[in-house]
C-alpha cells in the first residue's frame, strides 16, 4: 500500500468494515487470522504472485515497508544496487531528523495519528500484542537473542535509548510532582501480584552457571544471585563464599520442610549467612518460618544473618 493511501479510509474485503489504511493490516491479522501479504495476494493479485517487471520471469517478493509486492526483485531494477550498512545508517539518521522536524512544524498531525492508532487499541489487542512480543523473544535462538542485545546496546551507546529514557524520566517526575500517580494502590497491587506468582511458582527465573574466583562454579537461580556473586568477587573484604551451602530442617503449618540458604559468605572478620529475597516477599509466612530457623542457626555459630536484594 502506497504512503499516500495510508491515511485514506479502506474497506476490508473480508468483512466490509471500514478502516484507515495503516490499521487494516492489524485488523486482518487478528480478526481474520491472515497476514497482510496473504490478504493483498488474495484480493489484489487473485492469489497469483506478480512477476518481476524486468522480464526475468521470477516471482516478485513482498515488501513490508510498502505493504505490497515490489515491482522488481532485488538488483533487477536498472538503477538498483545493494547499499552498504553505512549508507543505510545515514538514511536512517536523515529520516529521523526529517520526522522530528515535520512533527515540530505540524504538532497537530502527531496528535491526529496518535488518536487514530489508539482508537484501534483494546485490552484484548494489547494482551495479544504483549504475548506476541514475549513468544517471539522466547522462540529466538541464542544467536538471535545476542544480536538483539547487541542492537539494544548500540542504540544506548549512540544516544537513541538514552534520550528516550531521559525524556520518559522527566515526564514521570513531572507527573509524579503533580500528584497524577497513585503509588499506594500501585504498590499494593504489585506486591499482591508478586506474592501470588511466587506462591504459584509462576516466575521464569534467570538461570545459569557463574565461574567465581571466590566461590568456584556457582549455579544461579535468578539474575539477582548472579549480581551478588559478581559483587562478592569484587569485594576485597570477602575471602570466599559457598552457594547453597547446606539445608536446614524447619516446620511450616505442621509439616517438615528443608530450607537451603542462598549463600554462606566468609569475610575477613565475620561469617554471614545470606538469603536473597525481594522486600515484598519477606513477610510471607513461609519465608518468616525460614528466617527464624536461619537466625537461630546463626546465633548458635556466632554468624550474622542478612537478607539482600538490589533494591536496598
Amino acid at each position: 500500500m502506497s504512503k499516500e493511501n495510508k491515511d485514506l479510509l479502506i474497506i476490508c474485503k473480508e468483512c466490509n468494515k471500514t478502516f484507515y489504511g495503516n490499521q487494516l493490516a492489524r485488523h486482518v491479522r487478528f480478526k481474520h487470522n491472515i497476514v497482510f501479504e496473504q490478504y493483498i495476494l488474495k484480493w489484489k493479485y487473485n492469489n497469483v504472485k506478480p512477476l518481476c517487471k524486468c522480464g526475468c520471469g521470477n516471482e516478485n517478493v513482498w515488501c513490508v515497508a510498502r505493504q505490497d509486492y515490489n515491482d522488481y526483485n532485488k538488483l533487477h531494477h536498472p538503477r538498483s544496487r545493494v547499499k552498504s550498512q553505512e549508507e543505510k545508517d545515514k538514511i536512517g539518521v536523515a529520516n529521523k531528523i526529517s520526522q522530528k522536524l515535520y512533527h515540530k512544524l505540524h504538532p497537530e498531525q502527531g496528535k491526529i495519528r496518535n488518536e487514530r492508532l489508539r482508537s484501534g487499541i483494546t485490552e484484548e489487542s494489547e494482551q495479544r500484542r504483549l504475548k506476541s512480543i514475549k513468544d517471539t523473544y522466547d522462540n529466538m535462538s541464542i544467536e538471535e537473542k545476542q544480536s538483539f542485545s547487541d542492537h539494544s546496546k548500540k542504540l544506548w551507546e549512540n544516544g537513541t535509548l538514552r534520550d528516550a529514557h531521559a525524556k520518559a524520566t522527566a515526564t514521570y517526575l513531572e507527573r509524579s510532582a503533580n500528584g497524577e500517580y497513585d503509588f499506594k494502590t500501585r504498590n499494593e497491587n504489585v506486591s499482591k501480584s508478586i506474592t501470588q506468582m511466587y506462591l504459584g511458582n509462576e516466575f521464569n527465573w534467570s538461570k545459569g552457571f557463574y565461574d567465581s574466583i571466590k566461590g568456584g562454579k556457582c549455579y544461579y537461580r535468578s539474575s539477582w544471585e548472579k549480581i551478588l556473586f559478581e559483587i562478592l568477587d569484587n569485594d576485597e573484604n570477602v575471602l570466599s563464599f559457598n552457594s547453597e551451602p547446606f539445608s536446614i530442617d524447619y516446620k511450616f503449618q505442621g509439616n517438615k520442610h528443608k530450607y537451603i540458604p542462598d549463600l554462606l559468605i566468609t569475610y575477613k572478620e565475620k561469617i554471614v549467612l545470606c538469603e536473597i529475597k525481594p522486600i515484598a516477599l519477606r513477610s510471607i509466612e513461609k519465608n518468616v518460618a525460614k528466617r527464624e530457623v536461619a537466625i537461630k542457626l546463626c546465633q548458635e555459630n556466632n554468624w550474622e544473618y542478612l537478607e539482600w536484594c538490589p533494591e536496598e
